[in-house]
C-alpha cells in the first residue's frame, strides 16, 4: 500500500495537501505504479510494502483514514475474486474524507492474458463500476501505459467534486454573512511535482496556481447566466415550430374532413334528386274504378324539392306499391265510400224512380297532398 502527498502554492494564503492512497493485493503492482510515476523509471522487483493481509493493522487504519483519493490496483494476470478489491473500496469509505475520489487501474497490461480470464475481469470490473460509481483505467509501469493519466484523472475529479460541494457552501454564506469561497475549473490543475516520501510511502505533491480568484468566480457566474438564457431562448423557439406545426397540421385535416363532407352531402342530394324524378316522372291515368279492379293509374301532377313534400310523396308511392293488397286502409276507404253512395242512390231511386242510375265514372289524382277525389 503507497500513499502520495501534495500541496500547491498558495490557495487563501495556506498550505492545501493532498493525499493519495494506492491499495491493492499483493504484488499486483502498486510500487512500480507509484515509482513509474515518480522516478519515470521502471523498477522490476522492488521491496514490498502493506499487503492485504495486513488491512486491519491500526497502524494502516491511521495512514489511510483523512486520504482525499484512493487508487485501487487489481492485476490482470490473476482471478480478480481473490483481490479482494471490494473490501479494500469499503475500507477506504470508512476511513477516508466523505468527498473522495475514487479510481480503479488494472494493471499489467502488457502481459499476455488468457481470454477466458479477460471475459471474467471485465465481467467483475463492470460489477465494481456499477456498485460504487468509480472509473477504471488500464494502465502498465512497463511500458509507461497510463500512468499519469489515471493519476490525473482522478486529482481532477476530486477537485471538481470539491468545488461544488464548495459552492453550495458559498451560496449558504453569501446570504448569511456575504463570505467567499473557492471556486475554481479542472483546467487550473497546471503543474504536478513529485517526491517520495520518508516512511516507505511515496507523496505526491500538486501546484494548483490560481490568480484572481474572484474575478473568475464572477466570470464563471456571469457564463453560467448566459448559457441558461441561451438555452431557455432555444426552448421556446422549439416549442413554437413544434405548436406551430401542430396547429398546421390540424387545421389542414379539419379542412380536408370539411369538404369531403361537403362534397359527400353532394353526391347524397344528387343522388336522391335523380331517384325521386325516376319515379315520379311515370304518369299513372286511370279511369273507370271499379270495386274489383286490380290495377290502377295514377298521375303524379307535381314533384318539388322540399323535404316534406318528398316525404309525403314518399308516402303515396308507397300506398300505390301497397294497392294490390286487398286490406289496404286506404282502398277500404274507398270501398266504404262507394257503398254509401249505392245505398244513397238506392233510396233516391226508390223514392223517385225515374231517375237512372249511370255508369260511375272515378276519377283520382294522388297528388302532393294525398287526397282522392
Amino acid at each position: 500500500m503507497d500513499s502520495i502527498y501534495s500541496q500547491d502554492s498558495s490557495i487563501y494564503e495556506k498550505q492545501y495537501k493532498l493525499k493519495i492512497t494506492v491499495m491493492g493485493s499483493e504484488k499486483s503492482g502498486k510500487s512500480a505504479f507509484v515509482k513509474r510515476f515518480v522516478k519515470k523509471n521502471f523498477i522490476e522487483n522492488s521491496e514490498p510494502t502493506m499487503s492485504g493481509t495486513q488491512l486491519l493493522n491500526s497502524y494502516l487504519k491511521q495512514i489511510i483514514q483523512n486520504s482525499h483519493i484512493g487508487i485501487f490496483a487489481i492485476d490482470l494476470t490473476k482471478n480478480p475474486h481473490d483481490q479482494n478489491i471490494e473490501q479494500y473500496i469499503d475500507f477506504f469509505n470508512q476511513n477516508c474524507d466523505k468527498i473522495e475520489q475514487k479510481i480503479l487501474i488494472g494493471m499489467k497490461t502488457d502481459e499476455n492474458i488468457d481470454l477466458n480470464l479477460q471475459k471474467e475481469t471485465i465481467q467483475y470490473v463492470q460489477n465494481i463500476q456499477n456498485k460504487y460509481q468509480i472509473p477504471f483505467v488500464k494502465c502498465s509501469s512497463l511500458k509507461d501505459l497510463h500512468i499519469k493519466q489515471s493519476i490525473m484523472l482522478a486529482i481532477k475529479n476530486y477537485i471538481n467534486k470539491w468545488l461544488q460541494n464548495n459552492k453550495i457552501e458559498q451560496q449558504k454564506q453569501q446570504k448569511n454573512n456575504n463570505q467567499t469561497c473557492f471556486k475554481s475549473n479542472l483546467s487550473d490543475v497546471t503543474e504536478i511535482s513529485l517526491e517520495e516520501s520518508p516512511n516507505i510511502k511515496q507523496n505526491l505533491q500538486e501546484k494548483v496556481q490560481k490568480e484572481n480568484i474572484q474575478l473568475k468566480l464572477n466570470k464563471c457566474d456571469q457564463n453560467e447566466q448566459q448559457s441558461n438564457q441561451l438555452e431557455n431562448e432555444i426552448d421556446e423557439y422549439q416549442n413554437r415550430q413544434k405548436y406551430s406545426k401542430i396547429l398546421s397540421e390540424l387545421k389542414n385535416q379539419t379542412e380536408k374532413q370539411r369538404n369531403n363532407r361537403i362534397e359527400q352531402i353532394k353526391n347524397n342530394n344528387n343522388n336522391n334528386i335523380n331517384t325521386k324524378q325516376s319515379e315520379i316522372s311515370e304518369q299513372y291515368d286511370y279511369e273507370n274504378l271499379s270495386e274489383n279492379s286490380t290495377e290502377y293509374n295514377f298521375n303524379f301532377q307535381s314533384f318539388t324539392k322540399n323535404q316534406e313534400q318528398d316525404s309525403v310523396i314518399n308516402q303515396n308511392y308507397s300506398y300505390y306499391k301497397n294497392y294490390q293488397n286487398q286490406n289496404h286502409p286506404l282502398l277500404q276507404q274507398m270501398k266504404n265510400q262507394e257503398n254509401s253512395k249505392n245505398k244513397k242512390q238506392k233510396e233516391i231511386s226508390q223514392q223517385n224512380p225515374s231517375i237512372i242510375n249511370k255508369k260511375k265514372k272515378w276519377y283520382a289524382c294522388f297528388c302532393s297532398s294525398a287526397q282522392v277525389v
